[in-house]
């Protein structure tokens, strides 16, 4: 069948009906229908919780200065599925999109013919575009981003020559697991015979699940803070020193002008983990990791869109991303007030979430970012409630209600003025309806 780029979509929208697939087996065959193009060229494989995406994304960015083409795999996206398709940092073409679509979509309906309960789920069949795309392409590797857990996701279809193991909370938890330690052992699960493993996490019951998994199937492990490790010095005027160590590549030091804040980690993992895909590192390695060091914005990630009002969009999604948030909104000065606007998927433990942001908050807009899994504004704000009554939230904020993003960004920017700071977070489906929103407005001030 063929496909336009809107029908395309529209086709991947439907396969949302078939839900998340816990097995390997459909896409395992999917892939085999294909002719397994997962299998002709290397890997990065990037799980956890939080920091997914800007690794990956880091990753490929010191690799394509290097290798000369490099793709990079991630979910969820934010405006369009294109995103989710990267080469060297430039999205899949709509056109282009179409026909991997199509092709995925035949050998889809090949299998079914064969095999009627094969049903393809919607994050299988992306990721099946995903390894034909990058296959067609050449690429020199891959970054792939994990979607759920790791020994049953999509992207486990294939072996990668290095694992990246960022910080792990609990999340999923009906369908990972109730511990840390357990959610750990699935995410675990992408570790192949002789990886080269990266643990970002500090977490000992984690950091045992890893190691028990590197001895089982004897890959090296590479541990932060053990077997690599940053410094950060604040200088004059504000810029700051950064210094990376490792046997690996040595010392690289470089400037960064703002406080980097969280990222830092995340380039240093990706520093780790392109050093390990190379294994023979070329002369100019630390300059490119200064350069990309120059470059660390991502979109949805503590994502400034304007200074006057201060607007920052960050998709934080669990508490330990609204964590680093908060820390985030420490590092900036705000003489004003801070409002934020709220949405969240009613499988996220919204609780802890809004008890981090209730400290750092004048005022609450409760929301939905209009996805079915969105939790009802009311239900929020009744949760919010909840919290303040039983003594969770130490001060009661100002609350106020609407349907969508949109009209809340809307009466958020009414009533700030140019010293207060407007955050949206909770989701990274919010920051799509945001960005949407600003540009129809078309009155940020960066």
């Amino acid at each position: 069948m063929k496909f336009t780029f809107e029908r395309a979509v529209n086709f991947i929208d439907g396969l949302d009906k078939f839900g998340i697939n816990p097995s390997l087996d459909n896409i395992k065959k999917l892939c085999n229908v294909l002719k397994d193009p997962q299998n002709n060229f290397p890997s990065v494989h990037v799980v956890g919780t939080n920091g997914k995406t800007s690794t990956a994304r880091f990753i490929a960015r010191i690799l394509c200065s290097l290798t000369g083409s490099f793709g990079t795999y991630i979910s969820p996206h934010i405006k369009s599925y294109t995103e989710r398709f990267l080469i060297c940092e430039e999205e899949i073409a709509k056109g282009r999109f179409a026909q991997i679509a199509a092709v995925i979509d035949e050998a889809r309906r090949r299998l079914s013919g064969t095999d009627p309960s094969a049903q393809i789920t919607q994050f299988e069949f992306l990721t099946a575009m995903a390894f034909k795309y990058f296959e067609q392409e050449r690429v020199d590797g891959a970054v792939l981003e994990a979607g759920m857990g790791g020994r049953w996701d999509a992207t486990n279809a294939k072996d990668s020559r290095v694992v990246v193991f960022m910080p792990v909370s609990l999340e999923h938890c009906k369908i990972l697991g109730n511990t840390v330690e357990e959610i750990a052992g699935e995410k675990a699960g992408v570790i192949s015979k002789g990886s080269d493993v990266v643990l970002m996490s500090t977490d000992p019951g984690v950091r045992n699940v890893v190691q028990k998994r590197c001895r089982e199937t004897s890959s090296r492990l590479f541990v932060f803070n053990n077997d690599f490790n940053l410094e950060k010095k604040q200088l004059c005027g504000g810029s700051y020193s950064i210094k990376f160590r490792s046997p690996l590549f040595g010392e690289i030091l470089f400037k960064v002008k703002d406080n980097p804040g969280f990222q830092m980690e995340n380039l240093l993992a990706a520093t780790v983990a392109s050093a390990l895909f190379l294994r023979s590192l070329p002369a100019n390695f630390n300059n490119v990791i200064s350069r990309v060091a120059g470059q660390l914005k991502i979109a949805g990630r503590f994502e400034i869109v304007s200074r006057s009002p201060l607007v920052i969009l960050d998709g934080g999604h669990n508490p330990q991303a609204v964590c680093t948030l908060v820390n985030e909104l420490n590092n900036i000065k705000v003489d004003g007030e801070k409002f934020v606007i709220f949405a969240a998927f009613d499988d996220k433990d919204v609780a802890s979430m809004l008890v981090h942001l209730a400290r750092h908050t004048d005022h609450f807009i409760f929301t939905s970012s209009g996805n079915r899994r969105s939790f009802e504004p009311r239900e929020l704000e009744r949760i919010y409630k909840s919290l303040l009554a039983n003594d969770m939230i130490g001060q009661e904020v100002d609350c106020l209600i609407f349907d969508d993003i949109a009209v809340s960004l809307q009466e958020a920017l009414k009533l700030a003025g140019p010293a207060d700071a407007v955050i949206v977070t909770g989701s990274i489906s919010n920051i799509g309806p945001a960005k949407e929103y600003l540009c129809s407005a078309g009155s940020m001030q960066r």
